[in-house]
C-alpha cells in the first residue's frame, strides 16, 4: 500500500501535463456556408473614396463549401490551413432608374494560412482566428487572376465526443483589387494613378470536425 501511495505521489505532477496533451489534436473540418453580397470600394492615392457615379460593383451572394485543417501548436493555439470555393457572378448596380446590370459568372477560391486561438476545455470551445493568403478569381468573361486576401473569424467548436464535433463560424473576407490607370493631364503628359480597391464579404458556415 505504501508503494502504491508513493507511486501516486510521484505521478501526480504529471497529471496536468497528460490532460493538456489531450488538447494537442489535429482537426479537419469539411464545411458549407453562405456568403453575402460583396461590395467593391475604391480609394485614390490620398485615401479619398472615388465617386463611381451611382455605379457599384458587387459580387452576388451564394453558397460556399470548403475544408479547414488545424494543426496544434500549443494548448489553445492552432495553425490553420483554409481552402474554400464560391460560384457567383459580378453585377453592377446603377442608379435607381437604370436598375442592375449582370456582368457574368465568376468562381472565387480562397487559399489561406493563419492562427486560431480557442479557450474552454469542455464540450464548447469558443475561438477567434485570422489568416492571410490569396484569392483566385476566375471570371467566365475575363482572364483569371490571383490577389492578396485576408480574413477574420469567430465562432465555437461543439464536441459530441473526443473525435467528432460541430464547428459554427462567422468570417469576414478582404480581397485586394488594386489597379492602376493611365491618365493624360491638360498639357498632354501621361501619368499613372493607383487606385486601391477592396472586395469585402461576410460569411456564415457550419462544419463537422474530425479530430485525432
Amino acid at each position: 500500500m505504501k508503494r502504491k501511495f508513493l507511486a501516486l505521489l510521484l505521478l501526480t505532477p504529471l497529471l496536468p501535463s497528460a490532460a493538456a496533451a489531450q488538447a494537442y489534436r489535429f482537426e479537419i473540418t469539411p464545411s458549407a456556408g453562405y456568403r453575402f453580397d460583396g461590395r467593391v470600394s475604391a480609394y485614390d492615392d490620398f485615401g479619398n473614396r472615388i465617386d463611381n457615379r451611382n455605379r457599384d460593383l458587387r459580387l452576388d451572394e451564394s453558397g460556399t463549401y470548403g475544408v479547414t485543417l488545424d494543426v496544434p501548436l500549443a494548448n489553445s493555439l492552432q495553425l490553420e490551413l483554409l481552402a474554400n470555393h464560391q460560384s457567383s457572378r459580378f453585377s453592377l448596380d446603377r442608379s435607381f432608374s437604370s436598375g442592375e446590370q449582370r456582368l457574368g459568372d465568376v468562381d472565387l477560391d480562397f487559399y489561406q494560412i493563419g492562427l486560431l486561438y480557442q479557450w474552454g476545455r469542455g464540450q464548447v470551445n469558443p475561438y477567434f482566428a485570422g489568416s492571410l493568403g490569396v484569392a483566385r478569381l476566375q471570371p467566365k468573361f475575363a482572364e483569371s487572376d490571383s490577389r492578396f486576401a485576408g480574413s477574420l473569424a469567430g465562432g465555437a467548436k461543439i464536441f459530441f465526443n473526443r473525435n467528432v464535433g460541430l464547428r459554427l463560424e462567422l468570417r469576414g473576407y478582404y480581397t485586394s483589387l488594386d489597379t492602376s490607370y493611365q491618365n493624360v493631364d491638360d498639357r498632354g503628359f501621361r501619368y499613372r494613378t493607383r487606385v486601391s480597391q477592396g472586395l469585402y464579404q461576410g460569411e456564415g458556415s457550419a462544419g463537422i470536425i474530425f479530430a485525432w
